[in-house]
């Protein structure tokens, strides 16, 4: 699969800068994200993409200048991309995501092994962080799980390790779903299915006790009925992927579909929010 990679350099560098752009770039279909000192590379595979489309961002944020550079990118081993970048992540004292090449940290409660390859999950994006916050102080067991976008399959597979009892994976994205089942086995998972497509592909007769949407706001507000259509009655709903400036527009999709909000967790300019039915 051919690649474009993205470059984007700042004339000065702040670092909610990179979130703005990583949220704009992801509407693009740009589904991973390299952030570096001054500067943000971001990647597609998308054969459609076009320049015009950045320059569009350049208007669109004046108080952000930054130039750009395109690459095509052909035959790239992603294995060894992502080892020369990925660096372990510890969250909250007890949640370690590392690669296989990382060793595991001693007393850690929950170690989870990741290749993440192309796919979003990595947990070191604030969305992604703020995702697994959320999960570690919620009561998982026996619990049937739906992760939404799944990316790497991190979320999920945390679920698992805190006793859920099934985990429904569905990405409509190839790298997300063959990474998603090869993390699933490197973690010695059981009890999951990784199913391809969109809302589409969510089994048409299941129900839920916890829907995790780590996405963007379009998809989130095109999607949020189904996920109130899908939860159990008093099950949870975590959502994330939007901004602090979009949190409104969410709420009131959510209300719209009696979802009642609970809580909200915010890093840098990112948000996470939680509710139930």
């Amino acid at each position: 699969m051919n690649y474009i990679e993205l470059t984007i350099t700042f004339q000065q560098y702040q670092s909610e800068y990179s979130d703005i752009l990583i949220a704009e770039l992801s509407e693009l279909d740009f589904d991973s994200f390299q952030e570096e000192e001054e500067s943000l590379k971001a990647y597609t595979a998308n054969p459609r993409f076009d320049k015009k489309s950045i320059e569009a961002l350049q208007v669109q944020y004046p108080d952000i200048p930054f130039q750009f550079t395109i690459r095509n990118l052909e035959n790239v081993n992603w294995n060894e991309e992502w080892e020369k970048h990925f660096d372990p992540i510890l969250i909250n004292e007890c949640c370690h995501i590392r690669a296989p090449f990382h060793k595991a940290l001693p007393g850690i409660k929950y170690d989870i092994v990741i290749e993440p390859k192309m796919s979003f999950g990595t947990g070191h994006h604030a969305t992604t962080t703020l995702m697994i916050d959320y999960l570690l102080e919620t009561d998982c067991t026996q619990k049937v799980v739906l992760d939404m976008g799944c990316g790497t399959g991190v979320l999920g597979i945390l679920t698992r390790m805190k006793n859920a009892l099934h985990i429904d994976f569905v990405d409509n994205d190839d790298w997300a779903f063959l990474n998603t089942a090869e993390n699933c086995g490197r973690n010695d998972l059981t009890g999951y299915d990784v199913f391809k497509g969109g809302i589409e592909a969510v089994p048409g007769d299941k129900k839920y006790d916890i829907i995790l949407a780590n996405i963007n706001r379009n998809v989130l507000l095109e999607q949020i009925m189904f996920y109130a259509q899908w939860l159990n009655k008093d099950g949870v709903l975590l959502l994330s992927g939007i901004l602090i400036d979009d949190k409104e527009v969410i709420q009131k999709e959510c209300a719209v579909n009696r979802l009642q909000f609970i809580s909200e967790k915010h890093k840098n300019e990112w948000i996470a929010m939680k509710f139930s039915i």
